[in-house]
């Protein structure tokens, strides 16, 4: 465990400080990577189970467990295969998640 920042985005600072807003960094990395390019995050409203990055149409997917953030868990990349349901699965719990979620950027 390190020291805590105040732009850490690890989770583990929120956890030590309540104040501390995890993602801080990752938001602030987002914001300026939206200036050149198309970009939108999401903070949805559910327990953090799923960190999902969805990309055109590949979806790349971890977990959040108790033990370990996001970041710090297996990244599988998720794509559409023609009689494949997985891909159609996460694309509709994803669309469902944006419609309730809190644009941030």
């Amino acid at each position: 465990m390190h020291s805590w920042r105040q732009d850490c985005c690890c989770g583990d600072c929120a956890r030590t400080d309540p104040t501390a807003r995890p993602g801080r960094l990752a938001e602030a990395r987002l914001r300026e990577l939206a200036e050149i390019g198309h970009v939108e995050v999401y903070r949805y409203r559910t327990l953090p189970v799923w960190r999902v990055i969805r990309l055109d149409k590949t979806l790349y997917v971890s977990v959040f467990d108790t033990d370990w953030e996001g970041h710090e868990s297996a990244t599988y990349k998720v794509l559409a295969t023609p009689y494949g349901p997985l891909y159609r699965g996460w694309r509709r719990m994803v669309d469902a998640m944006v419609d309730d979620a809190e644009r941030v950027i």
